[in-house]
């Protein structure tokens, strides 16, 4: 960053026609040198000289074209991905994100609390691909991992690192990290993903700029641009839109099937209790506990739960957009209803042997 602020300064108050050079660290002297100090300050006065004279023969600059200058120099000037980080602290702390690089990471033993909105950085995954597997940042609200942030340096192409390591990072979380989850969305362990190189959102450098977010929940998302970050609340309200979805076509499915007399042939108590669990889950709770006496059927009742949700995926496989181009017939709809009781009645006469 020295370097770089050193080439903004040369482009602004130096040669104008400075054009940027890579840094190259110094060899590492081994040699003693005697230092003459006498010698030192005769050369440090003599170029104190030729700086001023220098500075007096230079043409006039005004305040305002020096100050279109140095902007242009500074939109000139390459940011790293360390320093691309450092504006993204700063824009997370502005939304609500407990963001700091040097000080919030994995490395240094933290981790997700309850009454916090953490983006912890360096966080370890399972892949092999970009910084040796850990993601520049994750998002936790309270113990909940809702979101990975890849940081890229201000000139690389956006849209194709959100489907690389923007989209590799939330396949590989480790097993270990597993309790900070959400919920499995195919292949996808963590809901939203984020890349961006800390560059505010231009139309005209669409790839190069801006926040890309992508929503992993459904297959269909495209990737976009944002002009902002989303902050903890703007979260929650994604999360909860898509699990008062859930919630409804929940809701909406009916019991027929659970007390088919062909089919599981469930009791009203156990219904009950599936309804009971049912509504724990749309209340927000992550565990329930089913506590059935010996003979009353537990074995029935979670089958019905596990039969009533593979109805229910069947239904929203249904309502997806291929299938809305080219419908599905009623009799084949019926077919794919019929496999899942099959499935379940296999199920049961290996319970019943």
């Amino acid at each position: 960053m020295a370097y770089s602020l050193c080439e903004w300064f040369m482009q602004t108050y130096g040669d104008w026609d400075y054009r940027h050079h890579d840094f190259v660290m110094p060899q590492e002297q081994h040699s003693t040198v005697v230092a003459n100090k006498t010698e030192e300050a005769k050369k440090e006065e003599i170029l104190t000289i030729q700086a001023q004279e220098a500075a007096l023969a230079a043409t006039y600059v005004s305040a305002e074209e020096r100050k279109k200058k140095a902007k242009h120099a500074a939109g000139l000037r390459q940011k790293s991905e360390a320093e691309t980080r450092y504006l993204i602290d700063e824009q997370l702390r502005k939304v609500g994100w407990e963001a700091d690089t040097e000080n919030l990471r994995y490395s240094k033993g933290i981790r997700p609390a309850k009454g916090h909105c953490m983006a912890i950085a360096e966080w370890p995954t399972d892949s092999e691909v970009g910084n040796h597997g850990f993601a520049d940042y994750v998002l936790f609200i309270d113990l909940q991992m809702v979101g990975i942030i890849e940081a890229k340096a201000a000139h690389k192409d956006i849209p194709s690192v959100i489907d690389y390591q923007g989209k590799e990072y939330p396949r590989q979380i480790r097993a270990q990290d597993m309790p900070y989850t959400i919920g499995i969305w195919g292949e996808y362990k963590v809901p939203f993903t984020f890349v961006t190189n800390g560059r505010p959102y231009l139309e005209q450098l669409q790839t190069k700029s801006g926040i890309w977010f992508l929503d992993l929940r459904k297959s269909s998302n495209a990737p976009k641009a944002l002009h902002g970050w989303i902050g903890p609340t703007g979260i929650r309200e994604l999360l909860e839109k898509d699990m008062q979805d859930g919630n409804r076509n929940l809701k909406a499915l009916p019991y027929d099937m659970l007390r088919d007399r062909d089919g599981l042939n469930l009791r009203e108590y156990q219904l009950r209790a599936i309804q009971a669990a049912e509504n724990a889950i749309m209340e927000g709770r992550q565990k329930v506990l089913l506590a059935m006496a010996t003979g009353t059927g537990k074995t029935r009742t979670v089958l019905g739960m596990t039969g009533y949700n593979l109805v229910l995926t069947i239904e929203r496989l249904f309502s997806r957009p291929e299938f809305q181009e080219k419908p599905i017939t009623e009799e084949e709809r019926k077919e794919m209803l019929a496999l899942t009781d099959d499935i379940l009645a296999e199920i049961l006469e290996e319970e019943n042997r």
